[in-house]
């Protein structure tokens, strides 16, 4: 690698700029963090390394729990910040304390729907699903 590095540096006033020198730094730089995380990898022991894998997923998961979407997969339920039902909301995360929702009655923001952020503590009470 330092060959190439010695090569750009040869060359940079020639057929390189200083920006395609510094991007092949940053390039390199990035190729290095990658070998060092793979090396450290391979020394760990299998177990060990589908244990990081599980706990690194585990981390996403965690993360993702507190934000609720009306995609989200996890069903219908209500929203409240401070106690006060919110409706229309479109996002929510009880980690951070913020609610966005649709302003009520329906308004437009240019040729948008115009939203507001409700901030407080947010909780989240899923309705039940009706049996038939």
């Amino acid at each position: 690698m330092t060959d190439i590095l010695e090569k750009l540096e040869r060359y940079k006033g020639d057929e390189l700029i200083m920006d395609d020198i510094n991007e092949a730094k940053d390039e390199i730089k990035l190729l290095r963090k990658i070998i060092a995380d793979i090396e450290h990898a391979m020394s760990m022991p299998i177990g060990e390394c589908i244990l990081e894998a599980h706990r690194e997923a585990l981390r996403v998961v965690v993360e993702r729990e507190s934000i609720h979407t009306p995609e989200d997969g996890k069903g219908q339920r209500d929203i409240f910040v401070d106690g006060k039902l919110i409706n229309q909301v479109f996002y929510a995360d009880t980690k951070r304390g913020v609610v966005r929702a649709y302003k009520e009655p329906l308004q437009l923001a240019g040729n948008r729907a115009a939203t507001e952020t409700h901030y407080g503590k947010v909780t989240v009470k899923f309705k039940c699903k009706e049996e038939s």
